[in-house]
Formats: structure tokens, sequence, C-alpha cells
């Protein structure tokens, strides 16, 4: 029986489910009651046990014909696309590569496996995890499922072996044939992630969708279902987030709207003026992945569905948006009243310590996104600042303005400061316009620190 594609937890499953699936095409009882023994039902007294090959056999062929079907008929063959030309481009290019991942999650919903969703704790990466969420339960709805569906809002840059012992642990409190899958939106797509892939590649099935600059030695590349806009001549303003929202069209038409907006303006793409929604929300979304101990959770994790509950209540919406910017403005005085305005030709870089202005009574804004706000402010506030970098503890932040991303090219400063200290820094990663760097136990952060700002001094100076 080990090819019949059931699902159980704690001995008990949706056998409605799988029974309404194949019963349309085999008539055979003994392949009913043996589907019905292996998702745990109480077979009625005096029914004759089928013989188990011969039920496990039928079974098995129906359930998967069934399913391969059904998924392929839920998939949307039209792109979903919202008008925006360079946007609607790189989503029509992607869009046939949907259609096996949109089916594997169909199929894992459909049979109750284990899904487990990691998205980036920022605005970019829960926006996403909202609007697949919407689809998921649309779907759901339609289809009468009960998913078995673990939120994890995941706060580094990469998918560690430690993330995927967690994740195998979570996997094995459900009994199941079928192999639960790992859903990765926005981080990981750098070589640190490599020991985490290897740990789990053959124990789940894994979706990866993500928007930032793939390294040279970032085995992630190989998985099947890995799709990255930078593979098909786009690159990462066409956000993760962004990406996540068509994904989630993909098999079933939500509103999505304002998270598209909330991606795109959260993650500070070209694209964001584009879409008249998502600024409330981009600033929420980014306050309560800061911050969740705001809406009480002491563990830290914020799920979809607590992000809905505020988003969908007018006057929550509005008072979370407001703190949110109260607080925001506060940290920029602040922020205006420490920094340092270094030459770098006839530009300017920002550099901030921000432990000099951090608010003791909330967590946001968090450090590492505080260098495009800053970049941000100061251009509202007058003047032309191409780059802004913000150090705090041992994590170094850096932002360039568009017109100049090319040219100062993070990634490849990045890059350069790991070649010359290898030892002194953990990880790094991001983007062409942001990306950040964690300074190792054995790093000297002032040392990198300097090389880093003679390093954009040069590239600025050059402009």
């Amino acid at each position: 029986m080990e090819e019949l594609v059931t699902s159980v937890k704690h001995g008990s499953g949706n056998p409605a489910i799988l029974i309404s699936l194949y019963e349309k095409k085999i008539r055979v009882r003994e392949a009913r009651e043996a589907l019905l023994l292996k998702a745990g039902m109480v077979i009625e007294e005096g029914m004759p046990l089928p013989s188990e090959d011969k039920a496990a056999k039928l079974a098995a062929n129906a359930i998967l014909s069934e399913l391969d079907s059904n998924t392929k008929e839920i998939f949307k063959k039209t792109p979903y696309l919202t008008g925006i030309k360079e946007l609607d481009t790189t989503t029509s290019k992607l869009w046939e590569h949907f259609r096996k991942p949109v089916e594997l999650l169909l199929r894992k919903l459909i049979l109750g496996a284990p899904v487990i969703i990691r998205f980036h704790n920022d605005a970019d990466g829960s926006s996403g995890a909202v609007a697949l969420n919407r689809s998921i339960q649309g779907i759901s709805e339609k289809m009468g499922l009960k998913p078995n569906i673990i939120w994890i809002m995941h706060r580094s840059v990469m998918y560690t072996a430690t993330d995927a012992e967690w994740d195998t642990l979570v996997a094995n409190n459900f009994s199941t044939i079928e192999k639960p899958l790992l859903l990765i939106t926005d981080f990981g797509t750098s070589e640190n992630s490599n020991r985490g892939i290897e740990a789990l590649r053959n124990n789940f099935d894994i979706i990866w969708l993500d928007h930032h600059p793939i390294e040279e030695n970032f085995s992630g590349i190989t998985l099947e279902n890995y799709i990255n806009p930078w593979e098909f001549g786009s690159g990462s303003d066409y956000t993760a987030g962004y990406l996540t929202c068509a994904f989630a069209h993909a098999f079933h038409d939500s509103d999505t709207k304002d998270m598209e907006g909330a991606s795109l303006i959260g993650d500070s793409s070209i694209h964001g003026s584009d879409l008249s929604t998502g600024r409330e929300e981009a600033a929420i979304l980014d306050l309560l992945t800061s911050d969740p101990i705001i809406i009480s959770k002491a563990d830290g994790n914020i799920v979809p569905s607590e992000i809905e509950s505020i988003l969908s209540d007018k006057k929550k919406k509005s008072e979370f948006f407001n703190y949110a910017k109260v607080k925001l403005d506060e940290v920029l005085d602040r922020a205006f009243l420490q920094m340092k305005h270094l030459k770098a030709g006839s530009h300017e870089i920002l550099v901030l310590d921000y432990s000099e202005i951090r608010s003791e009574d909330t967590k946001y804004p968090l450090p590492g996104r505080f260098a495009s706000k800053l970049l941000t402010e100061a251009d509202a506030r007058g003047g032309k600042h191409y780059m802004a970098i913000v150090h705090y503890n041992q994590f170094i932040s850096m932002r360039a303005a568009g017109n100049v991303s090319e040219i100062v090219n993070i990634p490849e400063i990045i890059k350069k400061m790991k070649e010359i200290y290898s030892s002194g820094i953990d990880s790094g990663g991001g983007h062409k316009n942001a990306a950040s760097i964690k300074v190792s136990i054995y790093g000297d952060k002032k040392e990198i620190l300097r090389s880093i700002i003679e390093d954009a001094r040069g590239r600025l100076a050059a402009l």
C-alpha cells in the first residue's frame, strides 16, 4: 500500500475528500474498503476484508489519477495581470512555471499532508503570506478541505540546518505516506542555505519563491520548484510578495491588490507608486513583523490570520497605522540629530549608529530596515543622498538610491567584504538596492564598516 497517497493527522484524516475523488472512477468495493482502512476509519461489522494487493493497487491508481486531473483543472491557464507592463511581462514568463508547484501544493492540501510555510519577517514576505493564505482558504472552502498548515515568520535571511531539523520534527507529528511540503518565500537564496536544503531535500517536497540575486554556489537553484524572477530576465523590483500573490492567483482568484501594493511599497520597488493601494498595509505589516509583542505574541510568530484580523477591522487598522507613523517619525527625528554625513565626491553617504537612537519601548522599526527609511526621509527633507549605512550590534545594513544602485552595487560590495574578511562575516545578502551583513564573533565591525564606506565612496565619487 506504500504508493497510496494518504495523510492522517494523529490517527484521523479526511477520508470523505479521498472517497469523493476516486469514487467516480472506481466501483470496486474492495478498493473503497482498503482506502477506508488506511485512512483510519472503522469498517462496519460483517464487512468482508478485501484482498490487500488488489484493493491497494486499484485504490492507489484511482486516487492518483483523479488527483492529477483535479489539480490540472484548477490551475488558471490565463496569467494574472495587473496592468503594470514591466511586472506583467515577467508574470507572463513565469506563469507556466507555476503549474507544477501549484499542482504539488494542491495535492498536499487535498490529501492533508503537513505543509510548512516560512515567510520573511518584513512587509514583502508577510504580504505574500497573507495573499497565499487567502487563496488557500478560498480553495479549501470550495473543495471542503481541512489542510494541515504551519505558518512560520522567518527572522533570518537563510534557511539553516537547524531550521530543517525543526521542520522535520514538526512534520513527524503527522503520520503520513505523502511527503510533507516546505514552502519558502522571500529569503534564503544564498549558499548559507545549502546545509538546510541538503538536510531536507530527500524528505520534503519544496516550493521556493524568492526575488533576491542568486548566489553562484546556491544549491537551491537545482530544486525543481525554485522560482525567481532573476531567472527570467527580471530582478528584485519584481518583489517576492508580488511573486507570491501571482502564484496564489494561479489556483484561486482572491483579492490581493492591497498585498501587491504593500509588497512593492514595503520593499522599495521602483513599481511601488504604480498601484493605488497598499501604503497603509505596508506600514502595518512592517510594524507587526518588527514587534509581534504589540499584539501580545510572546512567541514572536505572527501568522496571516492574525494580520487579517487587523486589516479587516477599520478601527484597528487605523490605530496600528497611526501608531506606526508616530513611532517612525520619532525615530527619524532622533536619527537626523545623530547621523554622520560623509562626502563621496560631490555626493553624500549617510552613516548611523542605530544604538544611539534605539527606542526602549518598541523594537519598531528594526535596524535592518532603517537604512531604507532613512534614505527615503533624507530625500524628502531635501538634498541628494545616494546611500545610507546603518549599523547596530553585529549587523551592517546598506541602502542605495534607485538611480545609482547599479553603480553602487551593494551585492558586489558584500561579496568583496566576504572575500576580504572570510572569517569575520557570518552571512550577508539582499538585492541591488538594499542588503546587510552579519559580522561574526571573530570579526572587527569597525574595520569592516570602514572598508564598506571606503568602497562605497570610491564608487560614488566616480559618478
